[in-house]
């Protein structure tokens, strides 16, 4: 009882006295319809970032926000057993401002590692947070997205994986002046991915072969007079692959290699092509307790940029604690709206001229990317934890910065650095504190990160609480999820949905140096029923019930709207066979 009254104490505070969202740490969210935010790994912007996502590949020039193209399914599939099943899982969610999603996985497994899998969603969202004025231009978020994945075995060493993907958005963006919010674009995005791959075992030499493409079709339309409209077209072509050979019993050689191409076209930033290629070559090694992994080689940019690569992993095992130490040290492309050509013409007061506010650098060097992280992981009992170290560097380290000139023209130029380090801590912790109660901490920390750098915020975090318990003779499982996100040490770097480009801006004002939400969330499982009701920015809630005027709300960027609630409630129904 004591344990019971503890935890009820600490529960009590941090309802009354924090504010959290759910989201994963290392992403800001920009609003509550999931179509915009900010990732950061190790202190780098997740904007021009490759992401794989087995075959496919999404490229990072404008596809830089994962939750855009999620699923509200799980990615992973249980494969065990050889049983043939066919499994549909369909989800609808409704909530404020007319959020209406319906989700659809249809799962067809015809073997062990041999399935079908499509997965679709449509999501209808009205204008930010109803703050435009929905009878002059009504309209807001319309989003689809849909994946198709086989994969087939044809013998115990071989198997091959076929995925195909259509994404299409059209979306509101906010644009505000003097403190009133209206709709200034529309963005229209189409993408169309495409991949394949194969597993094979070859004369002890175990090999995977990846290929894949990636179309984009990105269009501004201009609503308001002081918004410039822009569109682009990307192709992008990725071939992976790796080979690993035996020696001996807990000794291999590997040897890995990858090639990209990419072609970009805008009415604004010209004509870019671009084409990566990178090979390296090293050992693994794998002992009771010791696992190592090392290996190093070139990266090369057409046209005339070279240096060599590497990378090592080593992790140290123990009985309840792990040590382990990464290394990665590679070429980093950059988004091709570093290299574009000067865009966004405005007239110069002192000379009957137009003058460009925008100016990329098409002669800026390809820089390179170093990441060494160390830490460690331990379990004690029913407790776990991770923690963990890096320091990040770029050389150079390339940045887009707004200053404003003596005509009073706002400007945004590429800056350049020799060198640009950062530093920071990540941990992670779980204590199961009761059954299946648990208490999940986890958060991220830069320290003395300088103007350049792409994180809206030094310091995030998150308190979770999780309760599980099953009901009415187990025929329930009712789950009970708070969570507080924070988000605190607000930089100077400003994301600008318009121009689609993130810029170091000193003269712009913060909007809230420290921020945060609570999110809690119901849940209930009968059978093959899932029914959850899920409230987002509780204390904003309590602000407006009470009469007060609310001022719990929270602010990532001063090109958006403040956030205030979104409640929702889903329908999950699950059918096999």
């Amino acid at each position: 009882m004591n344990r019971r009254k503890q935890l009820l104490s600490v529960l009590t505070l941090i309802v009354s006295l924090l504010r959290a969202d759910g989201f994963t740490t290392g992403e800001v969210p920009f609003d509550w319809s999931g179509q915009w935010g900010l990732v950061q790994r190790y202190g780098f912007s997740g904007w021009g970032v490759e992401r794989v996502t087995p075959p496919l590949h999404f490229d990072g020039n404008f596809a830089h926000w994962p939750a855009r193209y999620r699923f509200p399914f799980l990615s992973g599939i249980d494969l065990e057993g050889s049983e043939p099943s066919f499994n549909t899982s369909l989800w609808y969610r409704m909530g404020d401002y007319n959020l209406d999603e319906l989700s659809l996985d249809i799962l067809s497994k015809a073997s062990e590692k041999r399935y079908t899998r499509f997965r679709a969603l449509k999501k209808n969202f009205e204008d930010y947070h109803g703050l435009l004025d929905p009878l002059a231009r009504p309209g807001g978020t319309v989003q689809q997205n849909y994946r198709f994945d086989h994969v087939t075995e044809k013998s115990k060493v071989s198997q091959w994986q076929i995925a195909s993907a259509f994404y299409l958005t059209t979306d509101a963006i906010p644009y505000g002046a003097y403190g009133i919010w209206e709709k200034g674009a529309e963005r229209r995005e189409k993408i169309i991915s495409n991949g394949i791959s194969y597993n094979g075992n070859r004369e002890w030499v175990k090999y995977r072969v990846e290929g894949s493409s990636f179309l984009q079709r990105y269009r501004t339309k201009r609503l308001l007079e002081s918004v410039t409209p822009w569109s682009a077209d990307l192709m992008s072509n990725r071939l992976h692959a790796i080979g690993e050979m035996p020696v001996r019993r807990g000794f291999s050689l590997f040897l890995s290699g990858t090639g990209r191409m990419s072609v970009f076209n805008s009415d604004s930033l010209g004509n870019q092509s671009l084409s990566f290629m990178g090979v390296s070559g090293g050992i693994r090694m794998r002992a009771s307790a010791l696992e190592s992994r090392a290996g190093m080689g070139v990266s090369a940019v057409s046209p005339g940029e070279m240096t060599p690569n590497f990378h090592g992993h080593f992790r140290l095992k123990g009985e309840k604690s792990e040590l382990f130490l990464d290394l990665r040290h590679d070429l980093f492309p950059l988004p091709f709206q570093f290299t574009g050509r000067p865009f966004l013409f405005v007239p110069d007061s002192f000379t009957p001229t137009m003058v460009p506010a925008v100016r990329p650098d098409s002669g800026a060097t390809v820089p390179t990317r170093t990441v060494m992280r160390a830490g460690a992981e331990m379990r004690w009992g029913r407790a776990s934890g991770e923690v963990t170290l890096f320091a990040s560097q770029a050389t150079p380290h390339h940045y887009f910065e707004s200053t404003t000139e003596i005509a009073g023209i706002k400007m945004i130029r590429l800056n350049s650095d020799q060198v640009l380090k950062v530093t920071g801590a990540m941990w992670d912790s779980r204590i199961n504190y009761f059954r299946d109660w648990f208490l999940s901490l986890r958060g991220i920390s830069l320290f003395g990160s300088e103007s350049g750098w792409g994180n809206l915020f030094d310091h995030q975090g998150e308190v979770a609480l999780r309760f599980r318990e099953h009901l009415f003779q187990k025929r329930m499982d009712a789950r009970i999820n708070l969570s507080f996100n924070y988000w605190s040490g607000r930089t100077s770097f400003v994301w600008d949905p318009i121009l689609n480009m993130g810029y170091t801006d000193a003269t712009t004002a913060r909007s809230h140096n420290t921020a945060g939400i609570i999110t809690a969330e119901f849940k209930a499982v009968i059978s093959s029923v899932e029914i959850s009701y899920v409230l987002t920015n509780v204390l904003y809630v309590m602000e407006s019930a009470s009469g007060d005027s609310p001022g719990t709300t929270f602010s990532a960027s001063p090109l958006f709207p403040p956030a205030g609630r979104l409640a929702y409630f889903s329908v999950r129904l699950n059918l096999n066979d």
